[in-house]
């Protein structure tokens, strides 16, 4: 996913409609949260059922990346001294959520398949964005994308904005810790724009009954990049419980999910879950079709443990 502009040579134009129909992936019996257009082989480049991936992965053969570790010369912000408004929460997430969009070349330039999720930043100091695994998969380095807005100061929803002015909007990320057992993973930017701010994580669970917010890419469009990002999603929680379930790539989750009732989407994966305090409590991971309003996401508790 590395070099110029889409890793091709090719114009951002050219691609958004040339490229043919999105398909969504899903889970076996839970679906991804998460945005794809597969190619044709797509199938063949899925993980084999049951396979592992290690929870630091690296290149064979380089050093290990160091882990996400808290850097103590930078405070974590903390929460809210009061519930805050739907408004206001969604304005405080604007600060902190990110699209992530992937682009897979052949080592000929040729497009192979796309795909997009969401993240958050956790922390301003070592500008590390936390997100699931099933977004970067076993990617080295990903596109990431914070909000933009009008010289008049209106948010710019138009996915094809962010596509076509990737060079002045787009941040590159390197994945540095990454674990498939537990749907996450760690992307360290190379830099930050001025007027973002990181989410605590929040002390304690998310209790039943609590109200939540996400915001994330479910109204993206892969077909030709039309809809609207940073879309906002609210509900509460229902519970929280330890369970695995297996995706239909083959990947097997074993975590502690916080089920909501959220309506998130194909997009929302990676995304921030936050409470009324201004604090992350959960990040989008997937959803059951055989039940009505289940969501589910990979609780704070796998997080910190993660960091």
């Amino acid at each position: 996913s590395s070099g110029q502009v889409w890793g091709v040579q090719r114009t951002v134009a050219t691609i958004l409609f040339t490229l043919a129909a999105i398909s969504l992936i899903g889970l076996g019996g839970v679906y991804a949260s998460k945005s794809r257009k597969p190619a044709a082989e797509q199938a063949k480049a899925a993980p084999e059922p049951g396979q592992r991936v290690r929870p630091v992965a690296h290149t064979k053969g380089a050093t290990p990346p160091t882990p996400a570790t808290p850097d103590p010369k930078t405070p974590a912000p903390v929460g809210a001294d009061r519930p805050l408004s739907p408004e206001e929460a969604y304005q405080r997430l604007l600060r902190s959520t990110v699209f992530i969009f992937n682009l897979d070349t052949t080592a000929r330039g040729e497009v192979t398949s796309w795909s997009c999720g969401s993240g958050s930043l956790i922390h301003k100091g070592r500008r590390l964005v936390v997100t699931n695994y099933h977004v970067v998969e076993e990617r080295n380095r990903v596109r990431i994308f914070f909000p933009a807005y009008t010289p008049g100061g209106a948010l710019i929803t138009e996915p094809s904005h962010y596509l076509k002015n990737e060079d002045s909007l787009r941040i590159w990320g390197q994945v540095v810790t990454r674990d498939a057992k537990l749907d996450l993973a760690v992307v360290e930017l190379e830099k930050l724009p001025g007027d973002v701010d990181s989410l605590p994580l929040a002390r304690e669970p998310a209790k039943p009954g609590a109200s939540l917010v996400s915001v994330g890419a479910s109204g993206v469009n892969l077909r030709n990049m039309t809809g609207a990002l940073w879309r906002l999603s609210m509900g509460n929680a229902r519970g929280r419980f330890k369970d695995t379930i297996n995706f239909k790539s083959g990947q097997r989750v074993e975590a502690m999910f916080l089920e909501t009732q959220k309506p998130i989407n194909p997009g929302d994966s990676g995304g921030p879950t936050m409470n009324d305090r201004g604090e992350l409590v959960g990040v989008v991971s997937a959803s059951d079709p055989r039940a009505d309003l289940v969501k589910l996401d990979i609780d704070i508790e796998e997080v910190r443990g993660l960091l």
